[in-house]
């Protein structure tokens, strides 16, 4: 073996609640990853780790085997009767996780959204994440903030999630929703509903991909921190890219971006 050569390890850790109890059949999933030392150059869910998930046994105790020892990770933690949790990562060091509750009360919520997250075919995406950002009221206005809600929610294997609100006087929610193989996506003023039936399907679609690449006097230059960012920053179009660096070439790459809109760099 090299002395270059990049060794694999393991994620392992427990899955338990708020009391301790350990948690069976939860799902843990690479979300996102980046180097321990250094500028990323790729984004965030796009290392070939990303996309790896093992499922809690009896104990709560999960692995996901033959990671990179150079990276560190974003883990996302998924369970019904659970909220979902995001945590941090950086094997070899064990990870525990508590989830808290998640009870679906009708009879408490004053605004419901059942959804269902579809792909270009039709088909269900699961593990998508989705997350409240906007509440619209009678008149129009929109709050960004200071409204009880469910923070994020996770499609199951149908696709399907469900959000609730507990503040009085809403009527719409606007969500993000994301996926790793996806272009994210805005809706806006989607109307809730307590009959079940009534359920919202959002579309997902492959982004595009804006590539380039750095030079100075004719020279790459490596390591240089890039931003993406829409020229309009109003919040129904706003889309801010995660910062990678430019590689040995100067090359750069941010993948899955959201089509017919304006950027800068």
């Amino acid at each position: 073996m090299g002395s270059n050569a990049v060794l694999a390890l393991d994620i392992t850790g427990t899955v338990t609640d708020e009391a301790g109890k350990p948690v069976a059949e939860a799902e843990v999933m690479i979300n996102t990853a980046w180097p321990k030392k250094g500028q990323g150059i790729r984004c965030p869910s796009c290392y070939i780790d990303c996309g790896k998930s093992a499922v809690t046994d009896a104990s709560g105790a999960f692995k996901i085997a033959d990671v990179s020892e150079e990276l560190g990770f974003g883990l996302l933690v998924a369970k019904a009767g659970f909220a979902p949790k995001k945590v941090r990562a950086e094997p070899p060091k064990p990870v525990t996780v508590k989830l808290k509750p998640r009870m679906v009360d009708l009879a408490k919520a004053k605004g419901v959204l059942y959804g269902r997250v579809l792909d270009q075919e039709g088909k269900p995406v699961p593990n998508a994440v989705v997350s409240p950002d906007g509440f619209g009221k009678l008149g129009g206005s929109v709050n960004f903030g200071g409204v009880k809600h469910d923070k994020e929610a996770v499609t199951d294997a149908k696709g399907e999630f469900t959000v609730m609100v507990y503040d009085e006087g809403y009527l719409t929610m606007n969500l993000d929703v994301e996926h790793r193989s996806f272009a994210p996506l805005q809706t806006a003023q989607l109307n809730f509903s307590k009959d079940a039936s009534d359920v919202r399907e959002l579309r997902l679609t492959i982004g595009a991909t804006i590539t380039g690449r750095l030079l100075k006097d004719g020279k790459p230059l490596r390591g240089i921190r890039m931003g993406l960012v829409t020229e309009n920053r109003a919040s129904d179009g706003f889309y801010r890219a995660n910062a990678i660096g430019t590689d040995e070439q100067g090359r750069f790459s941010f993948p899955n971006v959201p089509v017919d809109r304006l950027y800068q760099l």
